[in-house]
């Protein structure tokens, strides 16, 4: 959308039909008509903003702007612009790209980013528990059976001892 404004009172002198459409005012509705006073801005304030930025700086690139539609609908878009000098009198030449749905597509992705952190979170937590609990078993299971190893181990000592000579080569393995 691509639109020519005068600096002083911010009328619209001339439009596209990308910025009729965009902003849902047809062309009588904005041409000789100040940009603040319209309620394309959502406040006095940004616009105001808007306005010192250029003239300190003379341009602007891809400042990201909210506006308001006809319907009140807000929709977020990338603006840029020059400052113009025409017959003595300063103009700001604007352009908009509308980048609701990126911006849309960029929050659900950060919303979905944020939703797997807290469950690898989540499982990672599982997953050290259950650890926990694996190495609680371990350490019972290996004390529980100490006694019975022991108690096997000196029967076999006692049969080494007691029948040591005697022994068949299969039982000695």
């Amino acid at each position: 959308a691509i639109s020519l404004t005068r600096m002083e009172d911010g009328k619209f002198l001339a439009v596209n039909d990308t910025c009729v459409a965009l902003n849902g005012r047809s062309r009588e509705e904005v041409i000789g008509h100040s940009a603040r006073t319209m309620n394309i801005w959502p406040t006095a304030e940004a616009a105001a903003r808007f306005v010192l930025a250029l003239k300190e700086h003379g341009a602007l690139r891809g400042w990201e702007q909210a506006f308001l539609k006809k319907t009140g609908e807000v929709f977020v878009a990338q603006l840029s612009a020059q400052l113009l000098t025409v017959q003595g009198e300063q103009l700001a030449l604007s352009s908009l790209v509308d980048i609701t749905e990126q911006k849309r597509t960029q929050e659900e992705l950060h919303n979905l980013n944020a939703t797997l952190e807290r469950q690898v979170a989540a499982r990672t937590a599982e997953l050290r528990a259950a650890n926990h609990e694996l190495e609680a078993f371990c350490y019972a299971v290996s004390h529980d059976l100490r006694a019975p190893l022991r108690a096997m181990s000196g029967f076999t000592q006692a049969l080494v001892e007691d029948f040591g000579a005697d022994q068949s080569p299969e039982a000695k393995a």
